[in-house]
């Protein structure tokens, strides 16, 4: 199943199920090689997201490749089909932010993963997933033309906060809309 292809400048393409630590050392060593040849980095997305902490280091990374001055590397992105989740904030990364009007996107609040033996180990969990989440939100707000209040309220009021290319497009989340 498709989720997310990553493209370097034509030089390599791979296919990512989930967003986890081994993908975000993978794009990381990736993107590392890429800032040796000037290149654009594609991101085709159709993902139903993955861990919330390894989005966020994704995110940082491509954000600061692109603010640098170390060569000419532009990350463009494309939702094919669904952006949910961890997804949306890598989508938010990019500079040219692309989906089509029956793309769907998802926000929703943070979600627990972890293996936990005692109350402590689960404090600890809750204390780092709601501090992602806030980064999460913060991030939705500096890259769209919503505030963090809106994100917060959405999906407050649905759990799930569901919406389709031209609501992104509406939002300042995606910058075009493919017809």
């Amino acid at each position: 199943m498709l989720s997310l292809f990553f493209i370097c400048g034509g030089y390599m393409t791979f296919e990512i199920n989930k967003i986890n630590k081994k993908l975000a050392m993978f794009m990381y060593d990736e993107i590392i090689n890429a800032v040796n040849r000037p290149n654009d980095i594609d991101l085709i997305i159709d993902s139903g997201g993955g861990a919330l902490e390894y989005a966020v280091f994704i995110y940082e990374f491509l954000r600061n490749i692109q603010n640098r001055d170390i060569g000419s590397i532009n990350v463009n992105a494309v939702v094919i089909s669904k952006c949910f989740s961890a997804a949306m904030l890598i989508f938010a990364a990019a500079e040219n932010r692309a989906t089509y009007p029956s793309s769907t996107f998802m926000t929703h609040d943070a979600s627990i993963g972890f293996n936990a033996s005692n109350l402590k180990s689960i404090e600890t969990a809750l204390r780092s997933s709601a501090k992602h989440e806030e980064i999460g939100y913060k991030i939705l707000a500096e890259r769209s033309n919503e505030n963090k209040t809106f994100w917060k309220e959405s999906v407050s009021a649905y759990s799930e906060f569901y919406f389709d290319g031209r609501d992104a497009l509406n939002y300042g989340l995606a910058t075009e809309i493919l017809e």
